[in-house]
């Protein structure tokens, strides 16, 4: 939980969003600086595309047979189904009148989840917010305690 609240708390562009986790937080050995960038993808995105200036942002993790799966929600206004494939290709944004995005971030977030032996998805209505879903494989389990 450490790394999750250390990336929230970089990433937040006003004191107006909250955190909330939940699951089991097993300490692994892995690549932090891989994981921490995915985190930081993740959680900056659901910063910059929410339509309003508060919100939250939610984290669960569980764990089943030495594999991670994680997911990271947001309440922001959602992704439409058609854009689900094309938001993981590089240079690929959904149009936004409020900002330009480059369209690299969640396509660099997929590329490191599935050179780690992981995959990536999302879900959304469109309209209730959006969850990232990934897996990302524990090298060793060190132990199951939530941190």
């Amino acid at each position: 939980k450490y790394l999750i609240n250390k990336v929230f708390e970089s990433c937040q562009p006003s004191g107006n969003f909250s955190l909330e986790t939940g699951g089991e937080f097993p300490e692994i050995e892995t690549c932090v600086e891989k994981l921490e960038k995915v985190f930081n993808i993740l959680i900056k995105n659901a910063f910059d595309h929410h339509h309003l200036k508060s919100g939250i942002i939610t984290v669960n993790c569980s764990i089943s047979g030495g594999v991670l799966n994680i997911t990271v929600k947001d309440n922001g206004p959602g992704i439409k189904q058609v854009h689900f494939k094309m938001i993981f290709e590089m240079f690929k944004a959904i149009p936004d009148n409020r900002k330009n995005f480059t369209g690299c971030g969640l396509s660099i977030a997929k590329k490191i989840i599935t050179d780690q032996g992981g995959k990536i998805s999302v879900s959304s209505d469109g309209i209730n917010g959006s969850s990232f879903c990934f897996s990302w494989p524990a090298t060793a389990l060190i132990n199951s305690k939530q941190n």
